[in-house]
Order: structure tokens, then C-alpha cells, then sequence
């Protein structure tokens, strides 16, 4: 039954009802004949009979019946005959209703044949130019119009998406040749590179040929490679239409628009609009408020220079972003349920996290709207998200703040983390608020749970790291010459990486002086264990001479001294690194600061002593093993 067609049901249906309803006018009208056949035979009786076989008129003689008598004709199966004729009738009406039907029901669907018709006709490509005709019957116009309104919606939809594959495949398209130029001359530059690094740059030269296998079937896709490409193109008109297509953007950050120059080139106009647009809208919305932007146009040689530069407004050189922002350590009154929040809290505004470096891992970061309503929302980091709320999703949930309810819109973390050591008191209060995880607020609500603080803190961020020097002098000589009056208190910048390159310097200083001291030290020590041992050859003159008379060599006797001086200087270098030992344990122990002993530099310092114990003893066993032997013995 599913697979006929509407018509051939429509038919089958009036089919049955008008068969349904011929049998019951047959059975009606048989019965109702019957009867009526019946009720005259019986007003008959009495009467004369005449009975009227098969033959017909031949055995019925009206002549031989008298005037004045009655007449009564019994006609023999006529019922039988009626009942049969009947149901030929409803037989011969039932077909003829049934082909009647299939015709008129194929005449009254010809409107759905001719809307399937133009359904058929509608492909991917011509969504735009296809509409189905609305002129039809009422029950078909109505869905004629929602499949004209759903083939806009559609076609609407598949620009959305052309335009959204055309931008990706562009916005891939220029660092993906970048890289891969990047890469052939670094490849160029150093042909001797280590096997893991050639297949590292083998790897990578791998992936960036897929992305731009991708970026180019992305281009096929949306129907860009089409498009042709040889329309002689005047940029400086181009750059102006582009300036007023973002002139609401550029106004709502106050943002200023210059254009120089201008050049021609052949090409798409469709392209070159769109990669141009692209570039000086980045530029407009990752700029600071109150910035500038500048196109220029230059033809070089070979080429075309199209140069955009945004320069930040309001900010000192070297200086890429500056946030205040308010801060509470352990808050009072910050709740997620039942839970107690012992962490860090932050009122900040649109630049801090830029300015710290933190990034959103899912949510949404605040948005201008979220300021300027003083909407009550919340940034958590992932410490505070797994500590809150305990493995669930955050986004959504609800936190209160000095009994004010702050929905949580996103999650963040530091791009640069590191874990703290903590080992006393003073380091748990520095690093408390990183270990139990920070709330951050829009400083606009900061008001609304603790009324009129003013901004504590402020974050600088450099342009880069060769900066900060700059970036922190030029910071400080604003603050002195624009927040504070007078010279009683005074700003000053102080760069970790100078101080670090101080106490370096400071240390080298250090090591070098240690080591003349060392090496004074080390010549006294030696001078006095050869004067020990020089004391000792001249007590010891019998004995040696008594040894050479004997037959002793002279090497034994240089060998014997020369032993005998690097176990002395040996037992003082033990003696000195077990007293080093000690102390620094010591020292340890009372100011609480951890020490390391390295077992190699006590090795060697133990050589060290013996060397210089046969070094400086050497004079001494040169001068025992020449002793004449009969003056040693003559000598008391």
C-alpha cells in the first residue's frame, strides 16, 4: 500500500466507498422489491389464476377470461431475475466510478504534480533564482509560500557558509606561505642541522603542505578559484570604501583612520577587497581605544607594499598594555553553595587580561557590555573551578559575593605557570592567593560588595621582554610626574632580569675574589706543609742516612716523604669538608633555608688537598733522598 501513488489510492478509496455504498442500495432495493412483490401477489388471492410459465403469452388467453371475474398473473422466478440484475447494476457502477475517479483525482493532484515538478528543478545552484509559483490553489499556496521562505533561509545559509570558508581559507592562506617560506630558508640556511631536527622540519613541512592542501580545497568550496581575476584594480578608492565600511567599529573604540599613497594592480576585486578588509579590521579591533590605524600604499620593484600599522593611543614606548585593577586576599563572604572561596579576588577591567596574560580555556572572556551595565557576572580560573564546584561545568553557576549573586560566564588560566615552593610562613602568605584559586569581577561592579575602593594595583605589560627596562623607567617617571606632587615619595622601576644580572655580575665578582683568597691560602697551607716536612727530613737525618747506608734507593726515600706529605694535606682536606659539612648544616638548621651538599666538589677537594700536599712536598723528599749518608750518620 506505501508504494501507490496518491492517485491510485484516492481511486481505490472512492472505489470502495461507492461499491460499499451500491451494495447497499442493492440489498436495500431487493428487499424492498421482494416485498412489494409479495404484497400484491397476496391482494390477488381469490381471484382467477393464471399462470405464466417459460412459454410466455402462448398459454395465457385473455378471451377465456370472463369480464367480471378477477385475474391473477403469478410470473414464475421473476425475483430471482430482479435480485440478479441488480447486482450486475452495482457491479457495472462500481468499475465505472472507479475509472471515473482515477481520472477526476489525477485532474484535481495535477497541482501537486506541477509542484513537484519545480521541486525537482531546485539544485544548490540556483537557490537564489528558483521560486515555486504562489498563483495555485489555496490548499497549495500557502505551502508554496513556506518553500519559497525555506529556500531563502537556505540560500541565505550556504552564502553564510561560502563567505565563512572564503575568510578561513584567506585568514590560512598568507601565515601558512609564510611558514612554509620560513621553513625552505631555514632549510637553506643550515644544511648541517641534527637528525632530529631535520625530521622535526621534515614533520613540519608535512603538515603545513596538508593545511595548505586544505586552505586551497576550502577555496574550491566556496567557489573563490571561479572568480576571475583580471580587473584592473585602483587601491586608494578600494582603501576608502574599506575605511567607511569600518567607521562604526573605528568609532565605537575611538579609533582613528589615515590612509597614504596609492597603486594599482590586476586582480580580483572580490579577493583584494576582502583580504584588504580583513587586514584593517584586525588591526581596528586589536587596537587599544584611542588608537590610530595606517594603510599605506607603495609600488615597489617587483612588488606591491601594502603596509598596515596600528599605534596604540594613550601608552608610554616599550609599554603594550596597562590595566588597574582591585584586589582582596582572602575575601569575606564569597560563596558557591555551602562552599567558602579562600582564594584571591580581583576587580578588573578590559585590559588585565591581556595585560597578566591569561587566556580563556571555554566560556566567554567580559565583554564593553558587561562594563557599562555592570553586569553581574564572574571569571574563574581552573583552581577555583575544580575547588567550587567540584568537577562540574561552571559555566552558568552562580556565585555569591558579599550576598550579591555573580553568574559564572568563563574559565581562564595563566599562559605562564609555575609551581611555588613554599617552606615557611612568609612564602604561604606570598603564594596563598595562586594556590586556592582567583575570582575576577568587572571592576564597575567592584563597588556594588565593597562600596568605593579605589583602584590598588596596576599591571604593566611590555611590548617584549628586551623592553622591560624601558617599559618600567618610563612607567615610573609618569607616575612621578603625574600621580604624586612633591619629593617625598618617588616611583622607581626595578627590572628582575637587571637585578638577576646584578647579583650575577655580583657573584662572578664574588667567585673571583674567593678564588685569590682560596689560591693565597692554598700557597700558605703549602709552604707550611713543606716547612713541616723540611723539619722533618732534618730530624729524621740518622734514620735516612742508616736507610741509604743500608742500600735504600733514592726514589723509595722521595716516595716515602711524598706519601707521607699527601697524607697530611689529605687528612686536612677530610678534616676541612666535614667542618664545611657541619656548619653548613648548622647554618641550615637556625635560618631555615635548605642546603645541598654535592658529593663530587667533596671528592675533589679532597684531591685537590692531596695534590698540593705532593706538590709542596716535593722539595723535601728531593732534599731527604740526596742526604749524604755518612754525614747523616755522623749528625746527632
Amino acid at each position: 500500500m506505501k508504494r501507490l501513488s496518491l492517485q491510485w489510492r484516492i481511486t481505490l478509496m472512492s472505489v470502495l466507498l461507492i461499491g460499499i455504498t451500491c451494495v447497499a442500495m442493492n440489498l436495500l432495493l431487493c428487499s424492498s422489491g421482494v416485498y412489494y412483490m409479495d404484497t400484491i401477489a397476496d391482494s390477488l388471492q381469490g381471484g382467477g389464476t393464471v399462470i405464466l410459465n417459460d412459454g410466455g403469452a402462448a398459454s395465457f388467453d385473455p378471451q377465456l377470461i370472463a369480464p367480471a371475474e378477477e385475474l391473477t398473473i403469478v410470473v414464475d422466478g421473476v425475483q430471482g431475475r430482479f435480485r440478479t440484475t441488480n447486482w450486475y447494476i452495482t457491479a457495472a457502477v462500481t468499475l465505472l466510478s472507479g475509472i471515473l475517479a482515477y481520472f477526476v483525482s489525477g485532474r484535481a493532484l495535477k497541482p501537486l504534480r506541477s509542484f513537484a515538478s519545480q521541486v525537482e528543478q531546485v539544485q544548490l545552484n540556483n537557490l537564489a533564482d528558483m521560486r515555486i509559483d504562489e498563483d495555485a490553489i489555496s490548499e497549495f499556496r500557502q505551502l508554496s509560500r513556506s518553500f519559497n521562505q525555506m529556500l531563502e533561509r537556505m540560500n541565505n545559509a550556504f552564502a553564510a557558509q561560502r563567505q565563512f570558508t572564503g575568510n578561513a581559507a584567506h585568514e590560512l592562506r598568507t601565515p601558512l606561505a609564510l611558514m612554509q617560506a620560513q621553513l625552505e630558508l631555514f632549510s637553506a640556511e643550515h644544511p648541517d642541522v641534527r637528525p632530529e631536527t631535520a625530521e622535526f622540519l621534515t614533520l613540519l613541512r608535512e603538515q603545513t603542505e596538508r593545511l595548505t592542501q586544505m586552505t586551497k580545497t576550502l577555496l574550491e568550496m566556496s567557489n573563490l578559484q571561479q572568480v576571475a581575476r583580471n580587473e584592473r584594480i585602483q587601491l586608494a578608492p578600494m582603501v576608502e570604501e574599506i575605511f567607511t565600511d569600518l567607521a562604526p567599529l573605528a568609532e565605537k573604540r575611538s579609533i582613528t583612520l589615515d590612509a597614504a599613497g596609492d597603486t594599482a594592480l590586476t586582480g580580483s576585486d572580490a579577493l583584494i577587497y576582502r583580504l584588504l578588509f580583513n587586514l584593517t579590521e584586525n588591526a581596528v579591533k586589536y587596537n587599544h581605544p584611542g588608537g590610530a590605524v595606517r594603510v599605506s600604499l607603495a609600488q615597489g620593484a617587483e612588488k606591491l607594499i601594502f603596509d598596515v600599522r596600528n599605534n596604540p593611543g594613550g601608552l608610554l614606548d616599550s609599554v603594550a598594555d596597562v590595566s588597574l585593577y582591585h584586589q582582596r586576599q582572602w575575601p569575606d563572604g564569597v560563596y558557591v553553595g555551602d562552599t567558602s572561596f579562600s582564594g584571591s579576588l580581583y576587580g578588573i577591567d578590559s585590559h588585565f587580561l591581556s595585560a597578566a596574560d591569561y587566556a580563556v580555556n571555554y566560556g566567554r572572556s567580559f565583554v564593553e557590555s558587561d562594563f557599562a551595565s555592570c553586569r553581574k557576572v564572574a571569571l574563574i580560573d581552573t583552581k577555583s573551578a575544580q575547588s567550587l564546584f567540584q568537577g562540574e561545568n561552571p559555566i552558568g553557576g552562580t556565585l555569591e559575593i558579599s550576598g550579591e549573586p555573580f553568574t559564572v560566564v568563563g574559565v581562564v588560566s595563566s599562559r605562564v605557570s609555575s609551581e611555588p615552593v613554599i617552606n615557611n610562613i612568609n612564602d604561604y602568605y606570598m603564594y596563598s592567593g595562586s594556590t586556592s584559586g582567583t575570582i575576577f569581577i568587572p571592576d564597575s561592579c567592584w563597588p556594588i560588595v565593597y562600596r568605593y575602593d579605589e583602584p590598588q594595583y596596576a599591571a604593566v605589560r611590555a611590548v617584549s621582554t628586551n623592553d622591560m627596562t624601558t617599559a618600567g623607567n618610563n612607567v615610573a617617571e609618569y607616575l612621578n610626574s603625574h600621580v604624586i606632587s612633591g619629593d617625598t615619595y618617588k616611583y622607581q622601576s626595578k627590572d628582575l632580569l637587571q637585578q638577576a644580572s646584578q647579583l650575577q655580575s655580583l657573584s662572578e665578582s664574588s667567585n673571583r675574589q674567593l678564588i685569590w683568597i682560596a689560591a693565597i691560602s692554598l700557597v700558605v697551607g703549602g709552604i707550611g706543609v713543606m716547612n713541616i716536612m723540611l723539619v722533618s727530613v732534618t730530624e729524621r737525618t740518622r734514620e735516612i742516612g742508616l736507610k741509604i747506608a743500608i742500600g735504600a734507593q733514592q726514589s723509595r726515600i722521595r716516595w716515602q716523604f711524598l706519601t707521607e706529605a699527601a697524607v697530611l694535606t689529605s687528612m686536612g682536606g677530610i678534616l676541612g669538608v666535614a667542618c664545611g659539612i657541619g656548619l653548613a648544616e648548622m647554618m641550615s638548621h637556625i635560618m631555615g633555608t635548605p642546603v645541598a651538599i654535592s658529593v663530587p666538589a667533596c671528592i675533589i677537594a679532597v684531591a685537590f688537598s692531596m695534590v698540593i700536599g705532593v706538590v709542596f712536598g716535593f722539595v723535601p723528599a728531593v732534599k731527604a733522598s740526596k742526604l749524604n749518608p755518612i754525614e747523616a750518620l755522623r749528625r746527632e
